[in-house]
């Protein structure tokens, strides 16, 4: 069974409704989407490089925040170094050329998905506190 078969069952069991792509060349690709507080719906993907038993996977929480303004860019990138030292976990905090952070794992996985699903986890619930803490640290 490849990673990606032992995923797809893992998202039927759990009942969890995730769209698949194929039609990049990175990969195969899980999209989805959750409301991290009321006023923000976080997208979020899942891609698997291989469907071998044995791929590289990353998870990509797509713009907690957008930073347009050029002076404060340089307050952010300090902030998200700290953070990266302090609290996200397996994750790392990213700023785009366009001035969007995001949260990305990047790893290996194989037959046995529920670490990945556990890794999966963490990062939802890791969220909300960051992106508060980025939020607070550009007032």
């Amino acid at each position: 069974m490849t990673a990606i078969q032992a995923f797809e069952e893992l998202l039927r069991a759990k009942q969890i409704p995730l769209v698949k792509s194929t039609e990049n060349s990175n990969g195969t690709s899980y999209s989805g989407s959750f409301q991290a507080s009321p006023e923000n719906e976080i997208l979020f993907d899942i891609v698997f490089k291989e469907a071998t038993k044995q791929t590289d996977v990353t998870i990509t929480y797509h713009r907690l925040i957008a930073c347009s303004n050029e002076d404060n860019r340089l307050q952010l990138v300090a902030l998200i170094n700290q953070l990266n030292q302090e609290k996200t976990s397996y994750y790392r905090l990213v700023l785009t050329n366009e001035g969007e952070v995001s949260l990305l794992f990047e790893g290996r996985t194989g037959e046995e998905i529920l670490p990945l699903y556990e890794i999966l986890l963490v990062g939802s619930s890791l969220l909300s506190d960051l992106m508060r803490e980025l939020k607070f640290g550009l007032v």
